[in-house]
Formats: C-alpha cells, sequence, structure tokens
C-alpha cells in the first residue's frame, strides 16, 4: 500500500505534471559535443568532457573554466576521487588518464585497452580505477602504478559503463550487449548478469547506499535494480528516444536520466513516477550529473554544445503541496484523511511505469 508521500508524489504528478525545473548558468566553451559531466565532492568544482578533446575545470560560483588538452581524440567519460583531488578520463585514444583536480596537471597514463575507452571510475578508497572499452572488456588498474591488475571479460560487445558500489566491492558495467554485469572486485570474477533491456545499455550508476542500480539504454528506459536480490525492480518510461546517462540525486533514491530527446528528467525511485524535468536543451542530451547535497543538476550535449547547470532543490526536498493541488478538494481529503486506496483513474495513469 503507498503510504501518504507516494500517494503525493503519484497523485500530484499525475494531474500536475513533471516540476519544470529551472536554469542557473550556462557554461560555454566547449567547441564539440559534451559526452561527460562530474561534480567535485564538495560540488564546488564541475568537469566536463567533449569530443574537441579538451577536459574542463569549471568554477560553478564564478562559471570560469580551466582547460585542459586531455585527449587525442574525445573525451568520453570522467570521474573525481572520493576527496576530490583527482580527476579521471577516458578517451577515443585508447588511454585513460588521471589529472590533478587542483593544478589540472596530468598524474598518470593507463594503456592497455585496444579501442577507444568510454567510460571510467575510481574505486571509493581511490587506490582502483576500472574502464570500459570498444574491445569488449572491462579493466581494473592500480591507481599509483598505472598498471592493469585485471582484465574482466564477459561482454561481447562495446562496454559503455562501469561503477564501483559505495564500498568499493562491487563493479558494475553496462553493454551494448544489453547487458548490466555485476563483478566481484576481490574476486575478479563475474557476481551476476543482470538482463531487461532490450537494446545497448549506456551509463550505470549505484544509489549512496549499494542496494540499487540505475540504468539507462536506448530501448528509452531506465531502469533500476536491486543488487542484493540481482534482478530489475522497476522500468521507467517516458522519454521518446534513448536514454544515454543516468544518476542518483544525492543521497535520495531520485534518479536522473539524459535523453535524446533533449530532455533531463526526475523520477522518484519510491513513487516511480516522474517528479520534474529539465527542456533546455536544443538537441541531444548526452550527460547528467548532481551534487551530492542534491540540490543542483548539470546537464549537456550536442548542438550548442553548452553546460547547463540548474537547480533540482525544489523538486527534490519540497513537501508541501502546490498551491493547485491545495484548491483540488478530493486530493487534499485523499492526502489528508487517506483512504487506502487509489481510484482506477489514478492507476491507469500511472500504469505507465511498469514493476
Amino acid at each position: 500500500m503507498l503510504n501518504r508521500l507516494a500517494a503525493y508524489c503519484l497523485l500530484t504528478s499525475a494531474l500536475l505534471g513533471p516540476v519544470p525545473c529551472r536554469a542557473e548558468k550556462a557554461l560555454r566553451g566547449h567547441t564539440d559535443n559534451v559526452y561527460a559531466l562530474a561534480f567535485s565532492p564538495d560540488g564546488k568544482c564541475l568537469a566536463s568532457g567533449s569530443g574537441d578533446g579538451t577536459l574542463r575545470l569549471w568554477d560553478v560560483a564564478s562559471g570560469k573554466a580551466q582547460t585542459i588538452e586531455a585527449h587525442d581524440g574525445s573525451v568520453y567519460d570522467l570521474a573525481f576521487s572520493r576527496d576530490g583531488k583527482t580527476v579521471a578520463t577516458a578517451g577515443g585514444d585508447k588511454l585513460v588518464r588521471t589529472w590533478d583536480a587542483v593544478t589540472g596537471k596530468p598524474r598518470q597514463v593507463f594503456r592497455g585497452h585496444t579501442k577507444a575507452v568510454y567510460c571510467v571510475a575510481i574505486s571509493p578508497d581511490g587506490k582502483a580505477l576500472a574502464s570500459g572499452s570498444d574491445d569488449n572488456t572491462v579493466k581494473l588498474w592500480d591507481a599509483a602504478k598505472a598498471g592493469a591488475t585485471a582484465t574482466l571479460a564477459g561482454h561481447v560487445r562495446v562496454v559503455y559503463g562501469v561503477a564501483f558500489s559505495p564500498d568499493g566491492k562491487l563493479l558494475a558495467s553496462s553493454s551494448s550487449d544489453k547487458s548490466v554485469r555485476l563483478w566481484d572486485v576481490a574476486a575478479r570474477k563475474e557476481r551476476a548478469v543482470l538482463n531487461g533491456h532490450t537494446s545497448d545499455v549506456y551509463r550505470c550508476a549505484f544509489s549512496s547506499d549499494g542496494k540499487l542500480l540505475a540504468t539507462a539504454s536506448q530501448d528509452k528506459t531506465v531502469r533500476t535494480w536491486d543488487v542484493l536480490k540481482g534482478r530489475a525492480k522497476a522500468t521507467l518510461v517516458g522519454h521518446g528516444d534513448p536514454v544515454y546517462a543516468v544518476t542518483f540525486v544525492g543521497r535520495e533514491t531520485m534518479v536522473a536520466s539524459a535523453s535524446d530527446d533533449h530532455t533531463v528528467r526526475l523520477w522518484d525511485g519510491g513513487a516511480k513516477v516522474e517528479r520534474g524535468r529539465y527542456g533546455g536543451h536544443a538537441d541531444s542530451a548526452y550527460a547528467v550529473a548532481t551534487s551530492e547535497d542534491g540540490k543542483r543538476a548539470a546537464s549537456a550535449g550536442a548542438g550548442d554544445n553548452v553546460v547547463r547547470v540548474w537547480d533540482v532543490g525544489e523538486v527534490i526536498h519540497s513537501k508541501a503541496l502546490p498551491r493547485r493541488v491545495r484548491n483540488r478538494p478530493a486530493l487534499w481529503r485523499y492526502l489528508r484523511h487517506g483512504s487506502g486506496r487509489l481510484c482506477p483513474r489514478i492507476l491507469r495513469i500511472g500504469s505507465s511505469v511498469r514493476t
């Protein structure tokens, strides 16, 4: 049975639609598609990677950027270390590289992949990196020595996403072979294969407690997975085109997704409905990132190559009913007194979310 908060989310979303999110800043400088974004742990710096081969480190407050010529080819992904001192990048030149997040100076170069590297992640303790490539493999690296410690074979097509669990014990990988795989990092072995998407799976992300995994796919859906049970939890339907990126919002169960339909959407992981939407992109949205405090999101993609920073705090943290909803007597009575049931009409409206 839905509790009051879940009922509020479902009913208000059904009646009013997603809340429009407001843009705060437009960060200009990239000259090609922006493929990757990440906030530093303190939220003060935003890193972006582009088809122009550069890594840009933006001061969120001032909007000024430090530009680093990072790869001989596109920068497809990037990640901050947990202490915020290091940024790792994955490039079309088959390399993974690390950089000093403050000075922008290069640190290490990781060689071993035989084709373009599409994704990278840094372990929570900062001692290891993971990367995925067009060569169909996932590699684990020693962060200090820049040497490969393991090659995880299992995917049969391009690996587009990798993510460490918050405790560093698991690694998730997502691929154009339609599968998501969970790996035991210490044992270097595959623990589970998550099937359900019907086309390429692009990015993947763990929730802050490590219990959930979210994935984005060319099949136009976002899926959440129960990590412990190794099975799908929900399929979030709404995007009109492929979904390229996904992330959890702060420490919430809220999920943000970026799509070829030019929108970034915020989904409530508990009530399983779309709560917010940002539609300010001129073309495909390839990347989305959120600050750890859940107040800001950033997104970017193709077309104008602009990184947009926008406010999500109202959507995530607001628990007051919107004025228009307060004036709907039936809804207000339900939320105040609760019949314990949802009318068939609302159930039909909510049927676009499959579990």
